[in-house]
């Protein structure tokens, strides 16, 4: 009997400290460059979720997006960059577990020289893959038909060595839109698509309007033009704006508070029409109530379950717009299922927590 106690006793001990593992907050640090707000959103998130997280930039970003901190490098000479980024990298190589990376940069920002320390002293690595910090131009000429309409191509042979470099280290890589895939298959262990997370709570819905004389107001705001295919949204609304009564506003350049006052006016928000995937501003829009007309590429629309949006392309967007335009009950009727789509899997906390489930698996 005392022998069967007692490995009862270390049967207890052991499911005991497995799972005060598992309940013993983190500590998570997201650097170094902020991407639409998304390290900060995040870590605030990881916060109210019981944890220790934190969002660093190196830099500030010109559509001023918030971060618990910035090392504020933009004016630096570099060997004060250098002599910051290393009087930064001792104040913390200690307090965080987890070094949870964006756009293929880390703590030494480019060179990826921290990363051997880091696995050295057991610290759990995630690069979060957000774009062109990771599309290759080969790779994207080859499944988007639409890729040479952008006007510019990438460094396939520098990308290919970062995420070869950074594979070799890190845990995981986290894509944030299906279109990214493509791009980082084959180089990392584990990949793992995360939604992009938003603070819906922030966004009070104003859905269109059913009934009076309002003009119908569209907005597009690239953040790149090319990529967004702004010079296609032009020619449709010169078109359009010969035989329908519509209003039309271009926001570039604007701090992001700013350019979420003017969408939340809108009627309708016209997204990217040439990467083949929404951008955050359809997510946004979506959680203002607002329908959205965004390119999803054909391949990867299976992947977009239930995805309230208007799929649009340059060819058929004078169609598209026409369609919303004269349909004010379409109009609300997205509005609506895209807000509710943006609680549903948008937002933050529900991003966070898969986040976290992330972290403690590794």
């Amino acid at each position: 009997m005392r022998i069967k106690w007692v490995g009862r006793e270390q049967g207890a001990l052991r499911i005991i400290r497995h799972y005060g593992a598992i309940m013993k907050p983190l500590r998570i640090l997201h650097c170094p460059v902020e991407i639409a707000g998304q390290m900060w959103i995040l870590s605030k998130a990881e916060r109210d979720l019981g944890h220790e997280s934190n969002s660093v930039a190196y830099f500030n970003h010109h559509f001023e997006y918030p971060c618990d901190r910035n090392l504020g490098l933009d004016n630096c000479t570099p060997q004060e960059k250098k002599k910051k980024i290393r009087h930064f990298i001792i104040s913390i190589l200690f307090r965080y577990d987890i070094f949870h990376f964006h756009y293929m940069h880390t703590l030494n920002y480019q060179n990826h020289k921290d990363l051997p320390l880091l696995k050295l002293l057991g610290k759990k690595i995630i690069m979060h893959c957000w774009g062109d910090d990771v599309r290759r131009s080969e790779v994207a000429g080859k499944i988007n038909p639409y890729h040479r309409l952008m006007g510019y191509s990438k460094d396939d042979k520098g990308i290919i060595e970062g995420l070869e470099t950074v594979s070799r280290y890190a845990d995981a890589a986290i894509i944030s839109n299906h279109e990214l895939y493509d791009h980082v298959k084959g180089f990392f262990k584990r990949t793992v698509f995360v939604p992009p997370a938003l603070n819906v709570g922030d966004y009070e819905p104003g859905y269109p309007v059913t009934g009076g004389e309002k003009t119908p107001l569209v907005v597009h705001a690239p953040s790149d033009k090319g990529i967004k295919g702004t010079e296609f949204v032009l020619e449709a609304v010169r078109r359009l704006k010969e035989r329908l009564t519509f209003e039309f506003k271009l926001i570039q350049g604007l701090p992001h508070q700013e350019t979420i006052e003017i969408v939340s006016q809108a009627d309708i928000v016209i997204d990217q029409l040439l990467l083949g995937e929404h951008g955050l501003v359809t997510l946004e829009a979506m959680a203002l109530g607002k329908p959205v007309i965004s390119y999803i590429r054909e391949d990867l629309i299976p992947r977009h379950k239930d995805f309230p949006i208007v799929n649009g392309t340059i060819e058929n967007l004078d169609e598209k717009m026409e369609m919303l335009l004269s349909d004010p009950v379409l109009r609300s009727d997205l509005g609506r299922r895209g807000r509710a789509y943006v609680e549903e899997v948008h937002d933050s906390r529900k991003v966070a927590q898969q986040l976290i489930e992330l972290y403690r698996s590794l």
